[in-house]
């Protein structure tokens, strides 16, 4: 049964018990993480194709003090709403809101298979993806 998107975004130690729940079942798990401000149809494009290669996707939207570095006026939409958003597109199974500037520290926490970073991959360019697990991704 697929969650309500309200009930997708969770904490990271909520996080933490699902991709390991999923990985102990054999489920891949992969991360995508990016600002989504604002969300735009490339976004939906790039998390499409981070799904494709895990049966997993968790999305960590960066949080309000993160985006605010980019410039004045942002974010634009507050990092809650934005992870509202982003839980409710089709290939998003969870979401948090990452409240550093490095995904380092989330990925050591969750252990995906991959890791994406946006908006490189929104942009249409070449996400910078990173294989975590050793498992030749």
């Amino acid at each position: 049964m697929r969650l309500r998107s309200a009930a997708r975004v969770v904490s990271l130690d909520q996080a933490r018990a699902r991709a390991a729940a999923w990985r102990a079942a054999g489920e891949r798990v992969v991360l995508a993480v990016g600002d989504f401000d604002p969300l735009e149809a490339g976004d939906a494009r790039a998390l499409e194709a981070a799904r494709a290669p895990g049966a997993r996707l968790v999305v960590a939207v960066r949080g309000d003090r993160v985006s605010a570095a980019r410039g004045p006026g942002r974010p634009l939409v507050a990092a809650a709403d934005r992870a509202r958003l982003v839980a409710a597109l089709r290939p998003v199974d969870l979401v948090l809101v990452l409240d550093e500037t490095s995904s380092a520290g989330v990925a050591r926490e969750l252990e995906p298979a991959r890791v994406v970073e946006l908006p490189a991959a929104a942009a249409g360019v070449v996400a910078r993806v990173r294989g975590s697990r050793g498992d030749g991704a």
